[in-house]
């Protein structure tokens, strides 16, 4: 098994996220802006693959508006994708949203504390996982 050592400078930035956070909650804001980092797209009985989010035709660049209900794709430029908000519950930690996008339905949770989500939509067989982080807009 091969090691990975993070150069000092890297780990000092790991170590700075939960400061970051502290300056840029999620609760009370009305309006996130999202970055995708990751899409996991799974099959029954067969591997998972890890991507990008552009493989899998997810925005890089998303806006959630709370307020307004929908999810707009701000990167790529153009692409116009937008979803509708169609259940958001508010809970102490976290920020629980689901709509339907296409005819298939997805299910996002966002961290109140530290910004992080994980959206979940399943098409037929297929199940995409996309994680990403937000702030504030």
């Amino acid at each position: 098994m091969r090691k990975i050592q993070l150069p000092l400078f890297l780990s000092g930035l790991l170590v700075s996220v939960p400061s970051w956070a502290d300056r840029y909650p999620i609760d009370g804001a009305t309006r996130l802006l999202c970055a995708t980092s990751e899409s996991v797209e799974c099959t029954e009985f067969d591997d998972c693959s890890i991507n990008l989010p552009e493989v899998n035709s997810v925005p890089r660049f998303i806006r959630v508006g709370l307020e307004q209900g929908q999810v707009d794709a701000l990167w790529p430029p153009g692409s116009g994708k937008q979803s509708q908000i169609g259940n958001r519950i508010d809970l102490v930690d976290r920020v629980l949203l689901q709509g339907v996008d296409n005819r298939v339905p997805w299910s996002a949770t966002i961290s109140k504390e530290t910004g992080k989500f994980v959206v979940t939509q399943s098409r037929g067989e297929t199940a995409f996982v996309v994680f990403g982080v937000c702030m504030p807009d």
